[in-house]
């Protein structure tokens, strides 16, 4: 069964996507940082090769087949909700 992502749901799947390849490249997203800190224009030259390495760090968990993967996680997730809700729903019913 084809099962779609609303606008919404898209956003945060694509959200969360970015926030976990954050966490994968804390260390090399801190060494940008600690090379960024204290300077402005120069910050352009001097932190290259840290700013290259963290956005191929990124990059590298945000392709279209890691975010296909979130999506589908997402979506058993979903449905893994929905379950139980039906579930809790059915039970109170009986209840009553």
């Amino acid at each position: 069964m084809l099962q779609t992502l609303s606008p919404r749901e898209e956003t945060a799947v694509h959200r969360q996507m970015q926030k976990n390849a954050a966490v994968a490249c804390k260390d090399i997203i801190q060494e940008f940082v600690a090379c960024s800190r204290d300077r402005t224009v120069s910050m352009a030259w001097a932190c290259r090769t840290q700013r290259t390495a963290m956005v191929e760090c990124m990059h590298q968990r945000t392709k279209e087949d890691d975010l296909a993967q979130a999506r589908e996680d997402y979506l058993r997730e979903r449905q893994r909700a929905r379950r139980e809700r039906q579930a809790a729903v059915e039970q109170k019913d009986d209840q009553i």
